[in-house]
């Protein structure tokens, strides 16, 4: 068995739809689970972006109307600030990105645990196995 190629791609999307998502709550009952289109964010803001733009998208808010929940990015960390009896919950893939723990409901105002990454998740390493033609 020879390698005759190997093929990466030039670029991953560390964005995955239906991987990516975070759920919104009003007194404990689930109202919207807001997907992220697929994409890849190369900056944390182009993420904080797509969070804010799908929520205005999504739900029918009016750009006056505050968002259910306002992301910021400070010091490395994203915090989030919900409004009144909205509680929200996010996926594996996007808590991690976010630096949240995931399916974890969050009730408050909150600093994420962890620094964002922005990295692909899953992907970290190929490994390519070549059976010599010789023996």
């Amino acid at each position: 068995m020879g390698l005759a190629e190997i093929s990466f791609p030039s670029e991953v999307e560390n964005v995955v739809y239906g991987h990516c998502y975070f759920d919104l709550y009003i007194n404990d009952v689930l109202i919207r689970r807001m997907t992220l289109p697929s994409g890849h964010h190369k900056r944390v803001c182009s993420l904080v972006d797509t969070l804010h733009r799908e929520q205005r998208s999504q739900i029918p808010l009016q750009s006056h109307e505050p968002l259910l929940v306002e992301f910021s990015y400070v010091n490395g960390k994203i915090l989030i600030k919900l409004q009144e009896n909205i509680v929200t919950e996010f996926s594996r893939d996007l808590s991690r990105m976010l630096g949240f723990d995931e399916y974890v409901k969050y009730r408050r105002n909150v600093a994420a645990k962890r620094s964002t990454s922005l990295t692909v998740g899953d992907v970290s390493s190929a490994y390519v196995y070549v059976t010599p033609l010789w023996t």
